[in-house]
């Protein structure tokens, strides 16, 4: 069972992760978040939609992105995975996506990642 897309069109890799156990997702994590760096790519929007309700062991993760210095990436992940999240995993990212609303860098602005933290923030309330 090969659940970590081989490719972006990988979408059979995507139907083995929807009936996947979540303990076999988290053990791959790191690789699955690699799909989500353009959310145009058709396996994209098919692990986010499994992804969303993975719960706190997804957090570390998505926090390790958004210090980073990918903007596109979390850009997309924000608009993409955590906007479908639950509100306790919006939470647990809220300190962070506080600072990329309060003080974004130049890039996070051109990107307008910035936007979408703001728009995620507002659904959590």
């Amino acid at each position: 069972m090969n659940i970590v897309p081989s490719d972006k069109f990988d979408v059979q890799a995507c139907k083995e992760l929807a009936n996947t156990s979540d303990d076999i997702i988290i053990k791959n994590i790191p690789e699955l978040l690699e799909w989500v760096q353009d959310i145009n790519w058709p396996v994209a929007s098919l692990i986010c939609d499994r992804l969303k309700n993975i719960g706190s062991p997804l957090v570390p993760h998505i926090k390790t992105i958004l210090l980073g210095t990918d903007e596109t990436w979390k850009y997309f992940v924000i608009s993409g995975l955590l906007s479908k999240s639950s509100k306790e995993t919006i939470h647990s990212l809220k300190p962070i996506l506080n600072k990329i609303v309060d003080t974004p860098t130049e890039s996070e602005k051109s990107e307008e990642v910035n936007i979408v933290a703001l728009e995620v923030l507002e659904q959590c309330n």
